[in-house]
């Protein structure tokens, strides 16, 4: 695989389609069943997407995932997962720090891991 995109929202999705336009062997991690479901049967979940681009990138060889396997032999990977406010205003780290985990489970040498989720200097 030559990317994995976790998060399957407003910000991964759109960075799949662009990574499969490319050219690029995507995969997809996503908590969700239903958003994994509904892409697996062609359907989009946000506005900045089609259902025919979505029928595209499957056609390209994107596989959406709720499994973390998906992440094996990954090149990069690229963390897209959402950071509401916390009750004390700054980000609520916690999906990053899951998929921080996710991927320590499955990380190997020479692996690019970028957090693209909205967060605060020093966070990594």
């Amino acid at each position: 695989m030559d990317l994995v995109v976790i998060g399957l929202g407003y910000v991964g999705l759109p960075l799949v389609r662009e990574a499969c336009r490319a050219g690029l062997h995507v995969g997809g991690l996503d908590r969700d069943a239903r958003v994994v479901a509904g892409l697996k049967a062609g359907l989009s979940h946000i506005d900045d997407v089609s259902p025919a681009q979505v029928h595209d990138m499957l056609a390209a060889g994107f596989t959406p995932s709720l499994d973390d396997t998906v992440l094996e032999g990954a090149r990069t990977v690229v963390i897209c997962v959402p950071t509401p406010l916390s009750p004390d205003g700054g980000p609520d780290l916690t999906a990053v720090r899951g998929a921080a985990e996710t991927i320590a489970r499955r990380l190997e040498p020479g692996m690019l891991v970028v957090l693209e989720s909205t967060t605060y200097p020093g966070t990594t």
